[in-house]
């Protein structure tokens, strides 16, 4: 018994340490074919490009005896439009963000929606504790109101510190 919840007690911390939102992340694009994804994309009505917003929050927190500090992971919000700013075609709805860091990739698919006429989008949060400077490159998975699957990057996005 006693070595079952050793076995156990590993796996969580393991499991914790995978980066992200505390699930293990697995089956994810390579590094070099979030690179082949394009940085403008036409769909029908409008042709797209993607503009992004990435930091960690490091504002100072007060930490009661015994509770863990709060994680400053990465938070990655994505916005696409028009490249004529003209209105986009309705039913385009964000899936999926991935971002990279080098070598390294961290995806999440638990996306805060953003939509209106001019823009559609989503933020993602509890991210890597990546160094804030480090140069991110980030893609959207998204589809249309038929189902048709497209993927959109922004590349070279400065991580942030919010102080």
């Amino acid at each position: 018994m006693r070595r079952k919840l050793l076995f156990m007690g590993v796996f969580v911390l393991l499991a914790g340490c995978s980066g992200g939102s505390g699930t293990l992340q697995t089956n994810l694009p390579t590094v070099a074919q979030l690179r082949a994804v394009p940085l403008s994309l036409g769909v029908p009505g409008a042709t797209l490009v993607g503009s992004t917003n990435v930091w960690r929050n490091m504002m100072p927190t007060v930490i009661l005896a015994g509770e863990p500090a709060p994680k400053t992971g990465v938070i990655v919000s994505f916005t696409a439009r028009a490249s004529d700013n003209a209105p986009i075609p309705g039913g385009l709805r964000a899936e999926k963000i991935t971002v990279t860091n080098g070598d390294e990739v961290w995806a999440s698919t638990e996306v805060e929606i953003r939509n209106d006429e001019a823009t559609f989008g989503g933020t993602v949060r509890n991210g890597p504790e990546w160094p804030i400077g480090s140069a991110l490159d980030v893609v959207i998975d998204f589809r249309d109101s038929t189902g048709g699957a497209y993927q959109l990057r922004a590349v070279g996005q400065v991580l942030q510190g919010a102080y």
